[in-house]
């Protein structure tokens, strides 16, 4: 999978992938512990969807949620959601 798009906070990131053996853009979610720590992929936490566009407003959409979730204290996601 070829990556297109890619939003970070400090300790999340979303990124916007074509996956072209299904036919469809999937979102995928990264955390890491620390600032200086490397991305992980965090499990069950993919979506799916059909067009470009709507895979990239909805990583715009949960990468805000994780800067909201970060400004209130919380640093990490255990992989069910946000």
């Amino acid at each position: 999978m070829k990556k297109h798009y890619e939003k970070t906070t400090r300790f999340h990131m979303v990124r916007v992938y074509r996956d072209s053996q299904w036919d469809e853009w999937r979102v995928r979610h990264y955390s890491r512990s620390t600032q200086l720590s490397a991305f992980f992929l965090v499990s069950n936490c993919d979506s799916f969807h059909a067009e470009k566009s709507d895979a990239v407003e909805t990583a715009d959409y949960e990468i805000a949620q994780y800067a909201k979730q970060e400004c209130h204290g919380f640093t990490h996601t255990d992989g069910d959601g946000i």
